[in-house]
């Protein structure tokens, strides 16, 4: 009954092996075939009988020189087992991968041939992909990286590795105090706020490179997710702005001489205004000075002083002297309405002189380089604003009108409001000049917003802005003027922002003026 069981459990299993895909076939240590499923007879095409006792290469000529035919000659010759994978198959078949696991027992080796042609496909598929995503992804100029929950490196591009200049193989597994030392804890706490808020994070930072120069970068962090949406890590790319920071720098700088030179042009036009009028008083003073009256008062004198012993005589009998005499109340009136004449010539000059003087010393106020963040009044700076066009506006006979709603102190760089007042004011002086009315008005008004800011606003019933211009109007180089360069309004609105406020407009369209509005916090940093 036992012998009975026995045999009727090898028919199981070999039932079992004849049913399974997978090909297993035993051989002797002389590499003959002792046992054959249906699996391999199938694939090399011979019968069960046509296998049994006939040597491996006989039956199965591909397989020389294959890693499979390696691994089974190790098993028989040295007792060890082991794996093969080749791609092969029978004469005139397409090869496929097969995988062959050979193991020792008794007096032979039992070999187990397993196609994984599909798998293999998928591998060199994946493979294939990684290859392009590496390319890919060494070859942006861009920095990149992927770390792990650590903060340690399990990928970093040819980019990253040579600013920081490492080898990827020694980045990998190690956190960023191998390349960065002290920034290395800022950088892992940024990595901890992207996983813990579970979202991107996007600055601008600075970095020492391999070349101990100073690159800045903006970089972007972002939750490396696994495929069940847990946050296993964070993904970071970071790209070089560092010329871009060079030429905002320089763009800032050209934009600051323009603004300087505008208010140097400013300048020169009041001064040259005051200058003339200077000059006119000079000239009727001088007119005064050489004027008939005074001729005749030397003359007279000079008579008094020849007749000066006969005085009386001279006065009362001689026809030239009565003459002399007669006229003389009509020869000190005039002589006196022209001495004030010229004393009101002189006040007027001396006012020229002092509009002078004032001009030059807010100009040289405003041309300090150092921003400096003071103490000043609302109305403070709008009227030293004001001061770089009143003459003009005076000259051209526009009407200024100021409002400030409340007496309000505020803690800002004054030089700066003051610069981007006088651009505004100046283009509303420009735009007033081209603009057809028989009444030319500006209005300035100042008032408190909310509880920590304040504007002010500039507005015309000059020439207005076309519809089609209004998007441009802040754009570097762009201007409606036929002599402008497009510096001030784009550099009025940079340094806006950089005063953690804004400037903005609005206009009704082109003949309809326009209300230009500097928005700032009440105290600056």
């Amino acid at each position: 009954m036992r012998g009975a069981g026995r045999e009727h459990s090898g028919d199981l299993a070999a039932d079992i092996l004849n049913v399974v895909d997978d090909a297993f076939f035993v051989l002797d240590r002389e590499w003959r075939v002792v046992y054959a499923t249906r699996s391999l007879c199938e694939l090399v095409g011979r019968s069960q009988e046509d296998l049994l006792g006939r040597p491996l290469p006989s039956v199965m000529p591909w397989l020389e020189n294959t890693s499979a035919q390696r691994t089974i000659a190790e098993a028989i010759s040295a007792g060890r087992g082991g794996v093969a994978l080749d791609a092969w198959g029978a004469p005139g078949e397409e090869p496929r991968w097969r995988e062959t696991t050979v193991s020792v027992f008794g007096q032979g080796v039992l070999c187990v041939s397993r196609d994984v042609t599909q798998r293999e496909k998928i591998r060199t598929e994946i493979e294939n992909k990684n290859a392009l995503m590496e390319t890919f992804v060494n070859n942006i100029p861009d920095m990149a990286w992927v770390k792990d929950r650590n903060s340690n490196f399990i990928i970093a591009n040819k980019a990253f590795c040579d600013a920081v200049g490492m080898a990827n193989e020694f980045l990998v597994n190690n956190t960023c105090d191998v390349c960065f030392g002290e920034l290395a804890t800022k950088f892992k706490a940024d990595d901890r706020v992207v996983m813990e808020s579970k979202a991107q994070l996007r600055i601008e930072e600075s970095i020492v490179d391999a070349n101990q120069k100073v690159k800045w970068l903006e970089t972007v962090k972002s939750p490396l997710r696994d495929a069940a949406g847990a946050i296993v890590g964070t993904v970071g790319i970071a790209r070089d702005i560092t010329e871009r920071k060079r030429l905002n720098a320089a763009l800032n700088t050209a934009s600051r001489l323009g603004g300087m030179a505008e208010v140097a042009i400013g300048v020169l036009h009041n001064v040259g205004n005051s200058i003339n009028s200077v000059n006119v008083s000079a000239s009727l003073v001088s007119d005064k000075l050489k004027a008939k009256s005074m001729k005749l008062l030397t003359r007279g004198t000079e008579l008094l002083s020849a007749h000066k012993d006969d005085l009386v005589r001279f006065l009362t009998e001689e026809p030239t002297g009565k003459t002399f005499l007669q006229g003389l109340p009509v020869l000190l009136s005039s002589v006196v309405r022209e001495q004030q004449e010229m004393v009101a010539e002189m006040e007027g000059m001396r006012g020229h002189l002092e509009q002078i003087m004032k001009t030059i010393h807010v100009q040289q106020e405003y041309a300090r380089v150092t921003s400096v963040v003071e103490k000043c009044s609302l109305d403070q700076v709008i009227d030293e604003a004001l001061s770089f066009v009143v003459a003009r506006c005076k000259e051209l006979g526009i009407q200024v009108k100021t409002e400030v709603v409340e007496m309000l102190d505020i803690t800002q760089d004054r030089n700066q409001i003051v610069q981007i007042l006088a651009n505004l004011m100046r283009n509303a002086v420009d735009a007033l000049v081209e603009a057809d009315r028989p009444e030319k008005v500006i209005g300035i008004v100042g008032q408190r917003h909310g509880d920590q800011r304040f504007w002010i606003e500039v507005s015309d019933n000059g020439t207005g802005i076309s519809a089609e211009d209004q998007s441009a109007v802040f754009r570097y180089g762009f201007s409606t003027k036929r002599d402008g360069h497009g510096f001030s309004l784009h550099n009025a609105s940079a340094v806006a922002q950089s005063l953690g406020g804004a400037l903005t407009f609005s206009s009704d369209g082109k003949g309809r003026g326009s209300v230009f509005r500097l928005e700032l916090p009440i105290q600056g940093e």
